[in-house]
């Protein structure tokens, strides 16, 4: 895997801070402004990120501007490696609790490994960061999706245009 460029550092931070928002006393002061963040999935094993993913996947599928996108399947698999959750075509690789990789078993993260699953071959360019800030949207975080967008913008990365449904 190539080392991280200068923009996925940047989006890893807006990541960062975007969690960090949901763990803070409610509600939350950011650019002037109250915010209560909704709160985000702590799972506690492989079996319940996977079935988070199929849940997510099924709801895409359904709905929305990725109805095509998700009709993909989207596996998980555990990750050997504790530092890192990796999407990689069809699969999303998560390290296990047990080799320290209990980090990445959180819905922000997961959601990053989905967003790289509807948005195939764009890294962490505009077209991933749109799906981000969509499926935060979609999976009942309307809230924490437009802190999401106004941090990435704040940061020079602002996701691409909205989708349209089809």
């Amino acid at each position: 895997m190539a080392s991280p460029s200068h923009q996925d550092l940047d989006l890893y931070a807006v990541e960062d801070r975007v969690a960090r928002w949901t763990t803070l006393p409610q509600p939350v002061a950011v650019w002037g402004s109250l915010w209560d963040p909704e709160r985000v999935a702590v799972f506690a094993d492989l079996p319940a990120v996977a079935r988070y993913v199929e849940q997510v996947i099924a709801h895409l599928r359904r709905e929305g501007p990725y109805a095509g996108a998700a009709q993909a399947p989207l596996a998980v698999r555990p990750r050997r490696a504790a530092g890192r959750a990796h999407y990689e075509p069809g699969v999303v690789a998560v390290p296990r609790r047990e080799i320290g990789g209990g980090w990445s078993h959180t819905e922000l993260v997961i959601l990053h490994e989905i967003a790289h699953h509807l948005a195939p071959g764009d890294r962490h360019g505009p077209a991933f960061r749109r799906a981000w800030v969509d499926v935060l949207d979609t999976t009942g975080h309307p809230v924490l999706a437009r802190m999401a967008e106004i941090a990435l913008v704040e940061a020079g990365l602002a996701p691409g245009p909205p989708r349209r449904a089809g």
